[in-house]
């Protein structure tokens, strides 16, 4: 029997939603296959592929005898189309009649347009840039200055300079229209800096919770009626690759540790290096100054 995914980790990644009615020509395309896929899934794809066609043009080799002359059997004609698949051509093998070369003037087609596929998708995989942002798992609500105050906190794991980085953090819910319709909707969290001129360690994020608030009517004591999932969302100026980077993260109500704070993950060494500890960045301690009740 199969085991269903937790709630909440269904509400963090809304591409597991099913999409019924969806047209055909909007479901996806080669490119965005490969492209979202993992680097197993696109080798598994190339190298069966691969074995397919070969096999495939094997067999129309062996279907006229002798039409390669050196060949003995189906074995020798799967490799020679190999060598002709990859314009190897070593030469202890021929095509010996017309529909043989015939066959081998469509495989050498067959294999260049092949080899420029998978050239371009590899690339365009290899060289995409993968966002060094690093967001902490849980949230924590805490008391800050004397306010309540919701804090999450994110990383730059690589080190490299992200300029002008901007963070935008929205919150999803169910509003109740005086017509008594349901309706899902957004709503902006304003955080107390939502901008960073130079993000190159950590960063904590504090919203203030007031009347004002979006979570201003949230039972902290069982959250998930109040509100869906948070969404996080970040956007920079990569320096490495000098071009703009994003990043993004969800958090759903279970994810909030309340009257807590996050463990210290910076420091410096003796000669002024900073140290940011990520083994330790998603670590909480309870707060003392938060009321329990």
């Amino acid at each position: 029997m199969a085991t269903q995914a937790p709630r909440s980790a269904l509400l963090r990644d809304a591409r597991s939603a099913i999409r019924i009615g969806a047209p055909p020509a909007h479901r996806g395309d080669v490119y965005s296959f490969f492209i979202d896929g993992s680097w197993k899934r696109m080798l598994l794809v190339f190298g069966a592929c691969y074995l397919l066609v070969n096999a495939a043009f094997a067999v129309m080799y062996a279907m006229q005898p002798h039409s390669i002359a050196g060949a003995q059997g189906l074995a020798d004609a799967f490799f020679f189309s190999v060598q002709t698949f990859a314009t190897i051509g070593y030469g202890g093998m021929t095509p010996a009649t017309p529909y043989a070369h015939v066959l081998v003037t469509i495989e050498a087609a067959v294999g260049l347009l092949s080899v420029a596929m998978a050239t371009g998708l590899i690339f365009a995989k290899a060289s995409r840039p993968r966002s060094p942002v690093l967001f902490s798992e849980p949230m924590v609500l805490t008391r800050h200055h004397g306010k309540t105050t919701l804090m999450f906190r994110a990383g730059n794991t690589r080190g490299g300079e992200i300029v002008d980085a901007q963070m935008r953090v929205t919150v999803l819910k169910d509003d109740v229209s005086p017509e008594g319709h349901v309706m899902r909707r957004l709503h902006d969290v304003k955080l107390m800096r939502e901008r960073s001129p130079l993000f190159l360690l950590s960063w904590l994020l504090l919203h203030e919770i007031d009347d004002k608030s979006p979570f201003a009517d949230v039972d902290w004591d069982s959250p998930g009626d109040s509100f869906i999932t948070v969404i996080v969302t970040l956007i920079g100026h990569d320096g490495t690759y000098g071009q703009t980077t994003y990043a993004r993260h969800n958090y759903v109500p279970d994810d909030v540790h309340v009257g807590a704070r996050f463990v210290d993950v910076t420091n410096q060494t003796d000669t002024g290096r900073f140290i940011v500890d990520y083994t330790r960045f998603h670590d909480t301690a309870p707060d003392d100054s938060f009321p329990t009740s």
